[in-house]
């Protein structure tokens, strides 16, 4: 997974918040009850949250639900009642987004953290609301919001096999029969939120359900070379960004290399991006503290000399970026189209284009390696992510690695949820990075997976009462427009001032007028400057299909050659060769950029198992040979 820096929450809003707005001043309702259930299988928690506010303020107020969010929840259901009046989420077609109050959209207006809101409307005096917001989370770091709460019931239930865990609040604990564990929380107030760390398994776990399953695998770097490369823009996380580098190289053998380079408009690295060994690693650090923002980053070129590098020994790449690189779509494509490509391991800091990095690393990281053994897993379904989630058909087992996978039954309801959410997250990041025909298969099947599981993404919004939720992040919320200012009419001077004569074109009154009038001087001046401009140099016409012809012309038997083993085997590998040879070509032709393009968008589908790849591969190497004739 992309490892994503969030900044810290600006406004409390403890276990969730109905916050309303007296005379522009916050009013929050008083919470009364709060009943959480947790169930944990592994990282996968699906989480239950029954709440009741009541208005303790001698007037009606209009209020909106507030609940500190997550970036890898999906919601799956929200509901409030008032009185006979119920609140429920329904997919949004084409609703206007809820209206929020000009109060509430300026409170947040600093803040970057998600946050789920809901407006619930009016609320009488001593009316009381009750809530439930069921949403699933796919974590090894729990996290549950009780800081500032006086009094809650929370319950976690762990599903066996239990894995090693620590929980930083008092909990009474019961072994239940069937291997599972029950943790109960009670009593108040609470100082901290609720966090729950997870260890990973020491071997292969299986954990399914009817019709999905979930592998973890432990996770293990394998030793080799590593090449660290920090954004080092303009975009003000560089502290943060020297952590990050920290870490990485502290993780590097004795044996092993690495190599520090940073990037904006310009490309430095630490003593000339050379490989050193682990004991450099501290003046390395010291190179990267000295060095000073500039500019927009460039990735391009640093790329292309990335993949290029020979490798000895395995090596892996990290790259930190702190904002938008510019052209993922072409950088993404140029990745596609190199063999063999190195793992990149992606950290987004700030406002990165989080799509291209996360695509980028589950591109480049190859999938974990097992054998079906009855399990009947779907290819087509399963996931980048670690730990891998897909459909199934069998109720058999996998081996990983020569030996069987602990097998487990789950009953958590947050697996089918997390695989589709995750399943349609890696499509819609992809659907931003490429066209075409594979751009139309990823929309429809994305469509299709929210419609199917009531997702709430952001090509299928959520409506509650009619109206469109709002964004999770208050960063995005509409500016109420502001309320225009009467105009004052203007008052009659006083003095009577002579009127203004623009200078130039009108001659003041009293002086002679030139011999010609401005006319005649401007079509003199007119033909003088015909008389010194240079005759314009006669542009010499050439054919772009000619032109491509003869840049191939120089390797035409290779190329041939190269085409018929492309048209016989029709497999990825042979079309990466051929894309490789004509990167450097497609900038001098405007007919082979677009051979490159159309094939780059063959090799996409021939990767992704596309029904039609092969066919589409067979017309783009028949349009492709036209030129060679």
């Amino acid at each position: 997974m992309t490892a994503t820096t969030v900044s810290p929450r600006k406004i409390p809003l403890g276990p969730g918040s109905l916050l309303g707005f007296r005379d522009g001043f916050p009013a929050p309702a008083q919470l009364t009850g709060e009943h959480a259930r947790v169930r944990l299988s592994g990282p996968l928690v699906a989480v239950e949250v029954r709440q009741t506010f009541h208005n303790p303020y001698p007037q009606a107020l209009e209020f909106c639900y507030l609940f500190p969010w997550s970036e890898t929840a999906s919601l799956s259901r929200f509901r409030a009642q008032i009185e006979e009046r119920i609140l429920e989420t329904q997919p949004a077609e084409d609703l206007p987004e809820s209206h929020r109050s000009a109060a509430l959209t300026r409170f947040f207006e600093g803040e970057t953290a998600p946050v789920f809101s809901v407006s619930v409307g009016l609320l009488e005096p001593g009316q009381t609301l009750s809530l439930e917001l069921f949403y699933a989370e796919l974590t090894e770091a729990f996290c549950f919001p009780l800081a500032g709460c006086a009094q809650a019931h929370v319950q976690l239930w762990l599903e066996a096999p239990i894995p090693r865990f620590a929980c930083n609040l008092p909990a009474r604990s019961q072994q239940l029969a069937n291997g599972d564990l029950l943790l109960e929380l009670t009593g108040g107030p609470f100082l901290e939120d609720l966090r729950v760390d997870l260890e990973s398994p020491d071997q292969p776990l299986l954990r399914q359900s009817a019709q999905h399953f979930m592998l973890q695998i432990p996770s293990s770097r394998q030793p080799g070379d590593l090449v660290v490369l920090v954004d080092m823009s303009e975009n003000g996380h560089f502290t943060e960004a020297q952590r990050v580098a920290r870490h990485w190289l502290e993780q590097l053998g004795e044996k092993e290399q690495f190599a520090l380079v940073s990037f904006h408009h310009q490309i430095e690295g630490f003593e000339m991006g050379g490989f050193h060994p682990r004991a450099k690693i501290e003046s390395a650090l010291g190179w990267l503290a000295r060095r000073r923002p500039g500019g927009r980053a460039d990735l391009a070129v640093l790329l292309e000399r990335v993949l290029s590098l020979p490798r000895h020994r395995p090596l892996e790449v990290v790259l930190i970026a702190g904002g938008p690189v510019g052209n993922e779509p072409e950088l993404y494509a140029q990745v596609c189209s190199t063999p063999n490509p190195p793992p990149f391991h992606t950290v987004a800091l700030g406002p990165a284009n989080a799509a291209f990095l996360r695509r980028l690393q589950a591109f480049t990281q190859p999938p974990p390696r097992w054998q079906d053994q009855g399990l009947e897993a779907q290819p087509a379904t399963l996931t980048n992510s670690r730990p891998q989630l897909g459909r199934k058909a069998g109720t058999g087992g996998l081996r990983v690695e020569g030996r069987p996978a602990a097998n487990f039954g789950c009953h958590n309801p947050a697996l089918p949820m997390i695989w589709a959410s995750r399943k349609v997250a890696e499509m819609l990041d992809e659907l931003k990075l490429v066209q075409g025909p594979r751009a139309s298969q990823l929309r429809q099947a994305s469509q299709s997976l929210c419609r199917e599981y009531r997702l709430m993404t952001e090509i299928s919004p959520q409506a509650v009462a009619g109206q469109r939720l709002p964004s999770l992040y208050p960063g995005r919320w509409p500016r109420p427009a502001p309320v225009p200012r009467p105009k004052l009419r203007a008052l009659p001077a006083i003095v009577a001032e002579p009127p203004k004569v623009r200078a130039g074109l009108v001659p003041p009154q009293g002086s002679t007028p030139s011999p010609g009038g401005l006319k005649a001087k401007f079509t003199q001046a007119m033909k003088y400057e015909a008389k010194r401009k240079p005759a314009k140099p006669v542009l010499k016409k050439s054919e772009p299909v000619v032109e491509a012809r003869r840049l191939l012309k120089s390797e035409q038997s290779l190329w041939k050659e190269q085409l018929r083993a492309l048209y016989r085997g029709r497999r990825p590998e042979q079309l990466a060769v051929l894309l490789v040879h004509l990167r450097p070509l497609r900038e001098k032709s405007t007919v082979l950029t677009e051979v490159y393009r159309l094939g780059v968008a063959c090799y996409q589908g021939l990767r992704a198992g596309h029904p039609k790849a092969g066919e589409r591969t067979a017309q783009w190497v028949e349009k492709f040979a036209t030129l060679f004739k």
